[in-house]
């Protein structure tokens, strides 16, 4: 394929993709996000990936706490995120990189700002008893 700057060609095939986005957007609509603990906490941790299992390790022996744990950021679930963060007084979000861009992109898409812990030293999150 040689690059064109055929407009009929670039809408044509823009609009194809954005179909497949919107299709995929409403197949896995229900698996995007879930929230584990009390639905109506006053405290959320939003996270995904590899911080789950430590997360979830960590929830029992925190009180009135829940945990959104994302499963898919794109396209990112705003809906489902703003309603659960809505309901919170404090949020925070566990990431493990330098600048925090989960937090950056709940803002982005909800509005939401969320105190972001990260860590970046290449070691993962983990529970210390």
């Amino acid at each position: 394929m040689y690059p064109t700057e055929d407009g009929e060609w670039h809408v044509k095939h823009t609009k194809e993709r954005w179909e497949r986005f919107f299709t995929a957007k409403s197949k896995i609509k229900n698996q995007r996000s879930k929230i584990f603990g009390p639905t109506n906490a006053t405290k959320t941790i939003v996270s995904w990936g590899s911080n789950k299992g430590p997360i979830l390790d960590a929830l029992p022996k925190m009180s009135d706490t829940n945990f959104l744990h994302l499963n898919c950021l794109s396209p990112f679930p705003a809906e489902e995120v703003e309603q659960v963060l809505k309901k919170a007084q404090n949020s925070v979000c566990f990431e493990q990189n330098y600048s925090g861009q989960l937090a950056k992109l709940i803002k982005q898409e909800t509005g939401i700002t969320v105190k972001s812990i990260t860590k970046y030293d290449g070691k993962p999150f983990y529970l210390v008893s």
